[in-house]
């Protein structure tokens, strides 16, 4: 089976943005090591500056390549992945768990999960929660081939 034009292009789109993911990875591992505490986590009292050892997190069923579930089970992707190096850089450990994301929305404004490793930034948000630097900005569009 040959693949169309459409296929290799996002193929190659793919591939492309899995290099640019890398070196984002590091750069933005490499701000979150420098930056104050208080940019990399959002539920924790700003005034004292305690941030617990093992931070609660969660991660999306289905968002390749940001968020994915393993086999096991286990959250995994570009973000969480980016959230961990963070955290770690920081000397702490952070646990995550799966769940849709609506789940995932309502624990976090009620504070059973301390931080998420994606979010939109919207003004509704910016009144509830403390966010980083952006490290990923997304323009989706729709590709169709030339001749359709």
């Amino acid at each position: 089976m040959s693949l169309g034009s459409v296929e290799i292009w996002m193929m190659a789109a793919f591939g492309s943005f899995l290099r640019l993911a890398r070196q984002w990875f590091f750069l933005c591992s490499l701000v979150l090591f420098l930056c104050p505490s208080s940019w990399v986590f959002a539920h924790v009292d700003t005034h004292t500056q305690v941030v617990p050892q093992t931070l609660r997190s969660a991660s999306e069923l289905d968002y390749p390549p940001l968020a994915i579930v393993t086999d096991a089970g286990k959250a995994d992707g570009f973000s969480v992945a980016l959230l961990r190096a963070a955290v770690q850089a920081k000397g702490h450990e952070v646990v995550f768990k799966v769940a849709p994301w609506h789940h995932i929305k309502q624990q976090l404004a009620v504070g059973e999960l301390d931080v998420l490793p994606l979010m939109g930034r919207t003004a509704e948000r910016e009144a509830l929660y403390d966010f980083s630097i952006p490290y990923f900005s997304l323009h989706g569009t729709i590709a169709k081939v030339h001749h359709l």
